[in-house]
C-alpha cells in the first residue's frame, strides 16, 4: 500500500519558559500512514501526540528529522490537507454554510459553487436545515459536525483531527464517531486521529499508533482487523475488547500517574490560532 505520510526520526524541543534549558517533546519518533487509512495516534497526556499534529498541519516547525506528504517534503502550511480541532474555532459572525464554505473562499472559489458545496457537506453530516443557523445557535455535537464538513468541502487528501471528540458527552460522542466513519466511508481520505481513548481509537481505525511518555516516540503499531462498515454493536464483540486489552497492555506502562509536568513553554502565537480554524 502507498505511503501518504512518511516522519523520520522527528524531534521536537520547546525553549522552556524563564529558563536556558529545552523541553524534549518528541524525540526519535518515526511512524509512516498509508494512503487512505484511518490511523489514530494514542499515548498519555503530554506525550506530544498534538504536537505532532501541529507539525504535520505545518503549525509548528519541528526540531529535527524529515517528514513527507504524498512523496513532498513537508515546509510550512499544506494546503491539501483539513485540520479538526477540539474546540470547533468557527467563525461565531458567520452562518453554517458561511463557515463550511470557509477555505473554498481563500482558495477564490466563485460564489455559486462555494454555496453549492457547503450545501453537499451541510446534508453529509446531517445538518439539513440548519445552514442559516450560526454557531451560537447550535450544540457542542453540531458545531463539531460543521467543523468536519469544512475541513471536507475543499477535498483535502488528508484530514488531521486532534481529540475531535473530547469535549462532548458520551452519548454524542460515540454518534459523531459513527457518523465519521460513515463519510469516512465514501471517499476515503487519509485521516491521523489523535485521541485519548482506546475505545475511540479502536472502534474508529485500521490502525493504531501508541506512543510512550514522554519524550513520545512510536512504541507499537496495532491493526485493526475489525471488519467494515462498523455499527456500535462491534464494541460488545469478543474481537474488539481483545484488541482493547492488547492496546492496554502496550499503554498501561506509559501512564504514570504522579509524574510531574513539563517546564512551562510559550503558547501559541494568536495569529497561528486564528489560522488553525481556517485551514
Amino acid at each position: 500500500m502507498t505511503v501518504k505520510i512518511s516522519a523520520r526520526d522527528v524531534r521536537m524541543d520547546f525553549p522552556a519558559r524563564g529558563s536556558q534549558e529545552r523541553v524534549s517533546v518528541l524525540r526519535g519518533f518515526d511512524l509512516d500512514v498509508r494512503e487512505g487509512e484511518f490511523l489514530s495516534v494514542l499515548g498519555p497526556s503530554g506525550c506530544g501526540k498534538s504536537t505532532f499534529l501541529s507539525i504535520l498541519a505545518g503549525l509548528t516547525a519541528r526540531t529535527g528529522g524529515r517528514i513527507r506528504i504524498g512523496g513532498k517534503e513537508l515546509a510550512g502550511i499544506n494546503q491539501n490537507q483539513g485540520v479538526v480541532f477540539q474546540g470547533y474555532a468557527l467563525f461565531p459572525w458567520r452562518t453554517v454554510l458561511d463557515n463550511i464554505a470557509v477555505g473554498l473562499e481563500i482558495r477564490g472559489v466563485g460564489r455559486e459553487e462555494r454555496r453549492r458545496t457547503a450545501q453537499e457537506y451541510l446534508e453529509r453530516v446531517g445538518l439539513q436545515g440548519f445552514g442559516h443557523s450560526f454557531p451560537h445557535e447550535l450544540s457542542g455535537g453540531m458545531k463539531q459536525r460543521v467543523a468536519i464538513a469544512r475541513s471536507l468541502a475543499y477535498q483535502p487528501d488528508v484530514l488531521l483531527m486532534d481529540e475531535p471528540f473530547a469535549a462532548l458527552d458520551a452519548q454524542t460522542r460515540e454518534i459523531l464517531q459513527t457518523e465519521l466513519l460513515r463519510i469516512w466511508e465514501q471517499d476515503r481520505k487519509t485521516i491521523v486521529f489523535i485521541t485519548h481513548s482506546l475505545d475511540e481509537a479502536i472502534y474508529l481505525s485500521d490502525r493504531v499508533a501508541v506512543m510512550t511518555q514522554r519524550p513520545g516516540r512510536i512504541k507499537d503499531i496495532i491493526d485493526v482487523s475489525l471488519a467494515r462498515p462498523r455499527s456500535n454493536e462491534i464494541r460488545n464483540s469478543a474481537e474488539f475488547v481483545a484488541l482493547r486489552q492488547r492496546a492496554w497492555e502496550v499503554l498501561k506502562d506509559e501512564v504514570q500517574f504522579g509524574v510531574q509536568p513539563a517546564p512551562a513553554r510559550s503558547t501559541t502565537p494568536a495569529p497561528v490560532r486564528a489560522l488553525q480554524g481556517v485551514v
